[in-house]
């Protein structure tokens, strides 16, 4: 093993060094956050977008005739349900609908939708096994 010397180490305390490997293979559990978030930021692009008035794909919110938005939160093709019954959160605003995505997405690093997204992926899951 090979280790800095010279320069590069008598700067050494301005480094935080740890002595911690990357695990081979990552938790399944940060690998549904990890997955969760990435749609949410896509989402978060995708409003964007609109907003600047692009043609936008793959929107989860829409707008209905009263002009009220409905912001689903989506686990890859599947629509979370958020609340018994429940499978969507009302907007008034496009800034409300970034602030639920920012929500959500502050909820999912926290681990407030572990249960959920497991639950999720079992079912998905299931349906591939004979």
């Amino acid at each position: 093993m090979t280790y800095l010397t010279g320069e590069i180490m008598k700067s050494s305390n301005q480094l935080k060094l740890v002595s911690v490997i990357k695990p081979k293979q990552q938790d399944p559990v940060l690998l549904r956050r990890e997955k969760m978030i990435k749609g949410l930021n896509r989402q978060s692009q995708i409003l964007e977008q609109y907003r600047l008035g692009e043609k936008t794909r793959g929107q989860w919110f829409w707008v209905n005739e009263d002009g009220v938005i409905f912001l689903p939160i989506k686990y890859g093709k599947v629509t979370v349900e958020l609340s018994k019954g429940m499978f969507a959160i009302h907007c008034d605003t496009l800034e409300e609908v970034e602030d639920n995505l920012e929500f959500i997405r502050k909820a999912t690093m926290r681990g407030e939708l572990d249960n959920i997204l497991k639950s999720i992926s079992n079912e998905l899951r299931s349906k591939f096994t004979k």
